[in-house]
């Protein structure tokens, strides 16, 4: 991962200071933590979520009116500004290939990943609700080599990554995710933890019912449900996914 380039001082003027692109999966728990984790930050952000290639997320921000941006601080003073994009079922490769200039301080990438079996049960249990138990073949390919590009991308560290299975169930984890980032630019509390973020859809199996009690949803054991499903019998049986799925998360299956 190439070293951070401060542009604070660029000749444009633009002064917010931070820059978050969050690349992940549906179903993979991304919503979740950045409910967690901007509800710890010191400061107001302006939030775009499932982006394309054609959002100009500085444009779309309105900066410098703040009108477009919330202030997460609990207070009118905000000490620092961001722009939080997540990406859904992308890569870094092609996040970085939208060619979006840096308007920012700083710039961080984090690839949010979840664990093969469990991310794809959820996959698949969607689609049992809105595609009527159509399973699409092509489809399952693109998601399934977009996963593993993503994996690929983590163990050769190329971005930040948070792993999601951990960060579910390890307060410590969470702790030191939180210390990446300069001091004062958040503050660690848990008190989104188990929330439900409202208008970021639900959880595939339970819809809502565990709103704000999302800790008791068994989100490590969803497999377990799905394992005769067609798309979850592949992704076990695929040896790439349990390699790649092995030196990550551990033994899963």
């Amino acid at each position: 991962m190439d070293d951070k380039k401060d542009i604070g001082s660029m000749e444009n003027g633009k002064k917010i200071d931070f820059e978050f692109r969050i690349i992940g999966d549906r179903r993979g728990g991304q919503h979740a933590i950045i409910q967690w984790m901007f509800s710890q930050f010191n400061g107001a952000i302006f939030r775009r979520n499932n982006a394309f290639h054609h959002h100009d997320v500085f444009k779309l921000s309105g900066y410098p009116d703040m009108k477009n941006f919330k202030s997460q601080s609990g207070s009118e003073e905000n000490n620092f500004v961001a722009t939080v994009v997540n990406y859904e079922d992308k890569t870094l490769k092609i996040v970085e290939d939208y060619g979006h200039d840096q308007y920012s301080k700083e710039r961080y990438d984090i690839i949010i990943l979840r664990d093969p079996y469990n991310l794809f049960s959820s996959k698949a249990r969607a689609y049992r609700k809105w595609k009527k138990g159509v399973f699409d073949i092509e489809l399952y390919n693109i998601l399934v080599g977009r996963w593993k590009e993503k994996a690929r991308a983590v163990l050769n560290k190329e971005s930040y990554f948070i792993n999601y299975n951990k960060w579910f169930s390890d307060e410590c984890y969470r702790r030191d995710i939180l210390k990446w980032f300069p001091k004062g630019v958040f503050a660690f509390t848990d008190s989104h933890l188990n929330i439900i973020p409202d208008g970021w859809g639900k959880s595939s199996f339970t819809g809502r019912e565990f709103k704000y009690e999302a800790n008791k949803m068994n989100v490590l054991k969803r497999y377990e449900e799905m394992k005769d499903h067609p798309m979850v019998k592949l992704i076990i049986e695929d040896k790439e996914v349990g390699e790649l799925s092995n030196k990550i998360f551990g033994e899963i299956i």
